[in-house]
């Protein structure tokens, strides 16, 4: 397979993996062992990994890192290739509507 393809596939796959882990019913257990739900005044997750996984932009930039790391190799092409990946994920989320169906706060 093509470096081309693997960079697409790789930014479907975290596309939908983000999704899951952000908006999804399926990633229920995974946000409330996060520490999603728990909140300050404020409505922000108290705990790092909530506040990661409340954002679609944040945590589809970590999702794109092993994803890269598959796409190109372990290289500094990794580095370029995950911004790539999450920058074509931000586009799909938008592209589809996704950002005015979950306002992000």
């Amino acid at each position: 397979m093509d470096t081309r393809t693997k960079l697409v596939l790789a930014m479907l796959a975290c596309f939908k993996i983000s999704m899951v882990l952000v908006h999804e019913k399926w990633g229920d257990t995974i946000r409330d062992k996060a520490g999603v739900w728990a909140v300050n005044q404020a409505g922000e997750a108290l705990t790092f990994w909530g506040r990661v996984l409340s954002c679609f932009w944040c945590t589809s930039a970590l999702v794109a890192i092993p994803l890269a790391i598959w796409a190109v190799g372990w290289s500094t092409h990794a580095i370029i290739a995950a911004c790539a990946i999450a920058g074509g994920t931000m586009v799909v989320y938008h592209w589809v509507g996704m950002h005015r169906l979950f306002k992000e706060k």
